[in-house]
This record gives structure tokens, C-alpha cells and sequence, in this order.
């Protein structure tokens, strides 16, 4: 947060002792028996996760994948709206439920510009006819900068559970250390 701050990300002390309060809370709560990011973690069990933003959660959904992939040792994969909309569309028309068990995860805000939330909306439909599974995650704190960071947080959660539940060490990175030994 201090870097952030430091940073100019975050320049307002009220935002930093929001995020820092909001992050005391919700540690307290995911830290619970059957909370919120577990059982997102225990949904997402057996899928490879496609995750899906717009505009300025874009970060945050690849950051999502990211931690997915390291943390959870799992393949994810992210794209935005509306780019998605002109070519990735399109390998949904030939998913196949037994071929690729993917599991939709939509980034969504309430500032999402108006068409991003249509196509949203549209492509729910589309990937309900594919029998695709679609989760949504949101945070309805007030302030934009506070709801980027409750979503960040939220994710970061479940990849530790994903892992968990998996059976792995979130802070293992065995591929990495080989990559980086066999580079010397």
C-alpha cells in the first residue's frame, strides 16, 4: 500500500485507511470456515478458469490469472471486453463440454461503461446455450480505488484456497527455480 501511495496510485490517506481497514476485514473473513473465496475456490475445482474484465479491472483480471498460474499451479487464461467480442468469441462455438472444462469468471464494476455491461450481459446468454458455467465477482464498496483493491484481495484469496484444495504449496514455484537454474 505504501509503495502504491508512494506511487501516486493512491494519494489520498482516506483511501489507504480504507483499503488497509477494508483488507483487516475481509483477512478476518476469508480467514473463516466456508467463506466467500473458498467456496469460489472449490467451484473453480476441476476447471481451468477464463477470466474476463473491462477498462480498469483489466489489471486485476490478469493479475487473477497470474496468481492462478503461480499460486494455484492451475492454467488460466484473461481477456478483456470488448476485444474478446472479435475474435476469442469465437472458440466458444465449438466448446465442448468434455474437451475443455473451462468455468467463466467475470470481473464486473457498476462504472463499467454502459455498452462493456451489454456485452457482459450478451455473452452470458451465448455461453448459457454452451452450457458454460459463469461466476461473477464484485465488490460493492463506494469507492472505485477500494473496490479494485477488495476484488485484487478476493482473488488472491481464492488462489490460495484453489491451491489448497488442490493439494499444493501456493509458495512452491519449483518451475521457476528450474527455469532460472537450467538459464545460467
Amino acid at each position: 500500500m505504501k509503495v502504491m501511495q508512494e506511487l501516486g496510485f493512491i494519494n489520498e490517506e482516506k483511501n489507504v485507511k480504507s483499503i488497509t481497514d477494508l483488507w483487516q476485514r475481509r483477512g478476518e473473513e476469508y480467514s473463516n470456515e466456508n467463506n466467500i473465496s473458498f467456496r469460489i475456490a472449490e467451484q473453480l475445482t476441476g476447471f481451468i478458469p477464463v477470466i474476463y474484465s473491462a477498462a480498469f479491472l483489466s489489471s486485476a483480471g490478469y493479475r487473477f490469472k497470474c496468481q492462478l498460474n503461480e499460486n494455484s499451479k492451475l492454467h488460466a487464461f484473461h481477456h478483456n471486453i470488448p476485444e474478446m467480442n472479435h475474435n476469442e468469441i469465437i472458440g466458444w462455438e465449438s466448446y465442448k463440454e468434455k474437451i475443455f472444462h473451462a468455468k467463466i469468471i467475470y470481473l464486473l464494476d457498476k462504472e463499467y461503461h454502459s455498452q462493456n455491461l451489454k456485452r457482459f450481459s450478451i455473452l452470458k446468454e451465448i455461453l448459457s446455450k454452451q452450457k458454460l458455467d459463469i461466476l461473477t465477482l464484485e465488490s460493492n464498496e463506494a469507492d472505485k480505488k477500494v473496490r479494485i483493491m477488495d476484488l485484487i484481495f478476493l482473488c488472491d484469496w481464492i488462489t490460495f484456497y484453489a491451491a489448497v484444495l488442490r493439494g499444493y504449496n501456493p509458495s512452491e514455484i519449483d518451475f521457476i527455480h528450474q527455469m532460472k537454474k537450467s538459464l545460467v
